[in-house]
């Protein structure tokens, strides 16, 4: 819930392009980095004051469809402010025929009573016309399934080989 972050003072950060790079000796000596040791993340960050940062998304959640880039995050931000969605997964599914892409997005509802049902509370409707009215109709969503929970592994992070068959089915 921090609205900021400020970094720990034995590492160096700045903004690259909108991404946050970091340079410290704890960095894996695997990972790529620049000519003056910076460690550029696909996190998009924006400063705040002299030595904090504000997350922004991410910058791999970029795609292209019909040519054209698509930013996934700002679809979920958009899902996440309507009324009943608990939490939803944008992603890209690849797709033969020269579209590149096509946006699916898997949707959550709030709890509802005793437990979650699926689809509760979630209007799929109104999501669409709440895209509609801010997206190109090439970034809108080609598939959208509502869910009882999203799959999680083990460790907390989506479930990526899972979510992707649900959407496919």
């Amino acid at each position: 819930g921090e609205e900021f972050f400020a970094p720990f003072p034995t590492l160096d950060w700045q903004i690259i392009e909108e991404r946050l790079a970091v340079r410290s000796p704890y960095i894996s000596p695997d990972l790529p980095l620049d000519t003056s040791g910076f460690f550029t993340s696909n996190d998009r960050v924006e400063p705040c004051g002299t030595n904090a940062f504000a997350l922004k998304g991410r910058a791999d959640a970029v795609t292209k469809v019909g040519g054209k880039r698509v930013d996934l995050e700002e679809i979920r931000a958009l899902i996440k402010k309507v009324a009943g969605v608990a939490d939803c997964v944008v992603m890209a599914l690849a797709e033969s025929g020269g579209r590149e892409h096509q946006i699916g997005v898997l949707i959550q509802g709030q709890e509802a009573g005793g437990g979650v049902e699926v689809g509760a509370g979630v209007d799929t409707e109104l999501i669409r016309r709440t895209l509609v009215d801010v997206l190109e109709p090439y970034a809108l969503p080609r598939r959208m399934k509502t869910v009882e929970r999203i799959p999680m592994q083990e460790n907390g992070k989506y479930d990526w080989p899972a979510i992707v068959r649900l959407l496919r089915t």
